[in-house]
């Protein structure tokens, strides 16, 4: 999996779990399995993330990366290219993730969101 797709994957499970819906047990059992899992990547992608913009994001008065105080990404003037290619070569690096999978089969009668359907793809086979 790329890491664009682990962040994207992993905030589909969050929404997912947080509808509060009784899933059968072996799919709700890999969202569990499968969140912790992409978990975990998410924060290594995030701690990655936030080097980058200590590097490109406007510095306050002290120096230091302005969105720590603010919470606002705002890239330097002029340093736009460089933030863009390089979240670009994050987002896309390989990872390895072990994927708890259900079968389609498994989700027979339950009633789910094709958005929903879409964030947990990725651990559906047919």
């Amino acid at each position: 999996m790329k890491n664009s797709e682990i962040v994207a994957s992993y905030v589909g499970l969050i929404n997912l779990v947080e509808k509060k819906e009784k899933y059968p047990v072996k799919f709700s059992f890999a969202i569990t399995r499968n969140l912790k899992t992409l978990e975990s990547l998410n924060k290594d992608f995030e701690t990655e993330r936030n080097k980058l913009l200590d590097i490109y994001n406007v510095k306050d008065a002290d120096g230091d990366p302005a969105y720590k105080e603010t919470g606002k990404i705002e890239i330097a003037a002029g340093q736009e290219e460089n933030w863009k290619k390089d979240m670009e070569e994050l987002l896309d690096i390989d990872v390895d993730v072990k994927v708890h999978k259900v079968s389609l089969a498994d989700l027979d009668g339950i009633n789910i969101t094709a958005e929903d359907m879409l964030a947990c793809s990725f651990m559906i086979t047919e």
